[in-house]
């Protein structure tokens, strides 16, 4: 199984409720329909700080939906939300 996260902070301008919004829609209209994804949650700190963990079911399963999923329009309007020059992404590998 394969852990993503991604951390992040908003692009300026864009707010928590709006982004909330757009990562459900992202979750709920894009992601969870893409073969091998197990879960995904987002999460906010108090410093605005912005966390996604999504797991799935395989790195190919990861890397096969990040190109189906790229020009999706709920995909491209979440992207829009985020402030890329904070974003990293890491991927782990589970021990089980």
């Amino acid at each position: 199984m394969l852990i993503e996260v991604a951390t992040f902070r908003l692009a300026a301008g864009a707010g928590s409720e709006v982004f909330a919004a757009a990562e459900r829609a992202l979750a709920t209209v894009v992601l969870y329909l893409q073969p091998g994804l197990v879960r995904r949650t987002a999460a906010r700190n108090e410093d605005g700080e912005w966390l996604t963990l999504t797991m799935w079911q395989s790195r190919e399963d990861a890397e096969r939906a990040a190109s189906a999923t790229a020009g999706h329009p709920v995909r491209r309007a979440a992207d829009a939300l985020v402030d890329p020059a904070s974003m990293v992404v890491r991927r782990y590998t589970t021990l089980d």
